[in-house]
């Protein structure tokens, strides 16, 4: 799908740099036959629509835009049609050659004006290289460099020379073959054929050197032209044009039938149309199948073609500034989402072996010597301490009431299946065994009060459970929610 999508792409490039050796040495200007100082055509073409056997202009099908420098160079090209929609912003290097092309889009509004709009924040443009003899030597399309990314190729059409022409090699972005054209071109620089992988294609040019007839392996087209050089007639057969040439516009009616297409303009004063219609036949029904209106401003109106394209360039680094504003407001407010959304639900405890290593510090076994030690060193004697409490989202301790965190809190239990042992034993020795408990829990007590902390914030508060198990001769602690 992606080399597809370049492949359309490139074969717009391919139409665009070979529009310059239809007719070596002419201007741009006089390539699209216009005369006088053009600064800015706008071409409008409408669909056509029937009405009660009249032809009448429908809605707008497509456009195309042109701004021109003074010396008869494209400063820009663009088009907004049903199928596609594109802006090519021309510059030159100081020889007046075409050093870059810079691709945008275009967007037509109803309220009658052109506006060229950015279509996103990274589009492409052509990078031109030329030989020792000023000839075009390839021309690169690329996708511009954004911060941390590499740059990154689209196409490349290299171009070789030849004794009766020139090859252009298109290349992927990968630097993989796609196709190759070979043109083939007369001595004052016309394109007679077009050798492709894609088809082929031939040329025919009159003493005038206006374009006669092309063939493809499909069909051959024929040309006639008024004496402003404009077309007039196009038909796939020398005697559907010879018809036209005897029957029209006397006789128009005997042309039903025939496969030929003719043309009448409306001209303003400097010679260049400013309505074409396009006829044709329908079984033995002449239509109208295109109309096309032109806008065309010249230098007298006080306008200038880099003026209006530095406007425009203006208004697309705007539009693309405000687009990237917009974007990163946009990443940030989802970082910010994201984060509030990442935050633990709970506060979070401290960890087991964080715990145990400050409660281990301060609980130790007690030694076989004292009365604790003689009784847990029995079977199956065990003493075990559970601590209860809440940490707040703050990672605040308290007890269960939400109050400060008190020694109430800490609970014991003596297990010993042995329990004669404490009953034949005189009662200051239980009393003895006690006070060693009762030491055990204040240096729990403290070591809680000091140390115990939740790690991170959390949206809501936990009730909180610590067990410290002496048995074994071992310390065995754990915290765990509730």
């Amino acid at each position: 799908m992606k080399k597809t999508i370049v492949f359309s792409l490139m074969l717009l490039v391919v139409c665009n740099i070979n529009a310059q050796f239809e007719k070596k040495g002419e201007t741009d200007i006089e390539k699209m036959n216009l005369k006088g100082s053009v600064v800015t055509v706008l071409e409008e073409s409408y669909k056509m629509r029937e009405s009660f056997g009249e032809w009448k202009r429908g809605d707008r099908k497509s456009l195309e835009y042109y701004v021109f420098r003074a010396d008869g160079k494209y400063l820009l090209r663009a088009a907004d049609t049903e199928s596609d929609n594109y802006c090519f912003i021309y510059y030159y290097d100081a020889l007046g050659r075409v050093d870059t092309i810079y691709h945008t889009s275009g967007q037509y509004y109803l309220n009658g004006r052109y506006e060229i709009t950015s279509n996103n924040t990274r589009a492409n443009y052509e990078l031109y290289e030329y030989d020792s003899s000023g000839r075009i030597k390839s021309h690169t399309t690329f996708l511009p460099k954004v911060e941390g990314e590499k740059l990154e190729i689209r196409s490349k059409q290299v171009r070789k020379y030849t004794d009766d022409g020139y090859e252009d090699i298109l290349y992927y972005g990968d630097g993989t073959r796609n196709y190759s054209t070979q043109w083939i071109v007369s001595q004052n620089g016309k394109v007679e054929a077009k050798i492709s992988d894609y088809g082929n294609e031939k040329k025919q040019y009159n003493d005038k050197g206006l374009l006669v007839s092309k063939s493809s392996s499909f069909h051959t087209e024929y040309y006639m032209y008024n004496d402003n050089n404009d077309v007039i007639a196009r038909a796939y057969s020398t005697e559907d044009l010879k018809k036209y040439k005897e029957y029209y516009p006397k006789s128009k009616e005997k042309l039903y039938g025939s496969g030929i297409h003719y043309y009448e303009y409306e001209y303003d004063s400097y010679g260049n149309w400013t309505t074409r219609k396009e006829y044709g036949f329908r079984e033995d029904e002449l239509i109208v199948s295109d109309w096309v209106v032109r806008n065309i401003t010249y230098s007298k109106d006080d306008k200038e073609g880099e003026e209006i394209v530095s406007n425009i360039t203006k208004k697309i680094k705007q539009e693309q500034e405000a687009k990237i504003a917009a974007m990163m407001a946009k990443y940030a407010e989802e970082l910010a989402r994201r984060e509030w959304e990442s935050r633990p639900l709970y506060v979070k405890l401290p960890s087991n072996e964080k715990v145990t290593h400050w409660l281990t510090s301060v609980v130790q076994y007690p030694k076989e010597t004292s009365t604790l030690g003689a009784i847990l060193k029995y079977p199956d004697s065990s003493l075990l301490f559970k601590i209860y409490g809440h940490m707040d989202t703050e990672g605040n301790i308290f007890s269960l009431k939400k109050e400060p965190f008190s020694e109430d809190c800490i609970k014991e239990s003596f297990v010993n299946k042995k329990q004669y042992i404490l009953d034949s034993k005189k009662n200051s020795d239980n009393i003895k065994s006690q006070d060693e408990i009762n030491q055990i829990r204040a240096l729990i007590y403290d070591a809680i009060i000091n140390n115990l902390k939740g790690t991170e914030v959390g949206q809501r508060g936990i009730d909180w459970c610590i067990e410290i198990l002496l048995k074994n001769n071992q310390v065995k602690i754990e915290i765990k929610s509730r």
